[in-house]
């Protein structure tokens, strides 16, 4: 019999993230897991009594809803569309850099540049992370952007977010 049991029950994140909070998916999905877990403490309340049970259910977020939803409740909310942002945003630094694909990768919320490329089309990366960063900040959806830079050195607006980073290369 274990001391401790952990189960993670990751499935309605996937769900939200695909469909959004409002979602018939999601609806339907959290029908089902509460129905499993009703059947899981009934189990466990049979087996062991209720009263010798120690139950903790957490999340690590919630969930927003989706930007399509909210417009229709006459609230604020727009979907980026990743694709044309990172062609935008690679067409701008191209221009400005030199030919290449700087913004390599997409992962929401984070834009990653391609380092062999920056610091090889300028001596500063951090100028080439400033000007994605003003590029990104035209768009109206985006309400802030940190860099690279800003994040290692805590140079962040408003200080109010302090990172340390330990690590290869990173001098710590």
């Amino acid at each position: 019999m274990p001391d401790l049991l952990g189960v993670s029950l990751s499935t309605h994140d996937y769900v939200n993230h695909s469909f959004g909070p409002e979602s018939r998916e999601s609806q339907d999905h959290m029908l089902h897991l509460d129905r499993s877990l009703a059947d899981f403490f009934r189990y466990l309340d049979k087996r062991f009594g209720l009263d010798n049970v120690l139950i903790a259910l957490t999340a690590d977020h919630g969930f927003l809803n989706a930007p399509e939803y909210s417009t229709t409740q006459g609230l604020p909310g727009a979907r980026i569309d990743s694709r044309k942002l990172m062609a935008d945003l690679n067409e701008q630094l191209a221009a400005r850099f030199g030919p290449g694909t700087y913004a390599a990768q997409f992962s929401y919320p984070t834009i990653y540049l391609d380092s062999r490329l920056t610091d090889a089309s300028s001596p500063d990366r951090a100028k080439v992370e400033s000007a994605a960063a003003r590029i990104l900040m035209e768009h109206p959806a985006i309400a802030a952007v940190y860099t690279r830079t800003q994040l290692e050195n805590g140079t962040l607006p408003g200080g109010h977010v302090r990172c340390w980073f330990s690590g290869p290369g990173t001098g710590n």
